[in-house]
């Protein structure tokens, strides 16, 4: 934990539902204060949440416009995947 890490459950509500609307999240103060956090949702079978993918990048400098859709791409490789595994017609 960081002096940044969010711990009062109403503000993990809201920062849950912001992180929907949006798609990914960027948390700085990841673990170590000069991290952050970049990390995205990897949908299974049926669309539901399977794995999270996630990047930790230096603080000063980070590019999460750049990251972002690095793990977007990778995610959607893997969610792929996950659903030709899960559908035996595709084997």
């Amino acid at each position: 934990m960081t002096p940044e890490t969010i711990t009062d459950p109403v503000l993990i509500r809201k920062h849950l539902a912001e992180i929907r609307q949006r798609g990914f999240v960027a948390l700085p103060g990841i673990g170590v204060a000069e991290w952050t956090g970049v990390a995205v949702p990897v949908p299974g079978p049926g669309d539901r949440i399977a794995a999270a993918l996630n990047a930790i990048v230096p603080r000063e400098g980070a590019d999460v416009p750049f990251a972002v859709p690095a793990l977007l791409t990778a995610a959607h490789g893997i969610s792929r995947s996950l659903k030709a595994a899960g559908d035996p017609r595709l084997r």
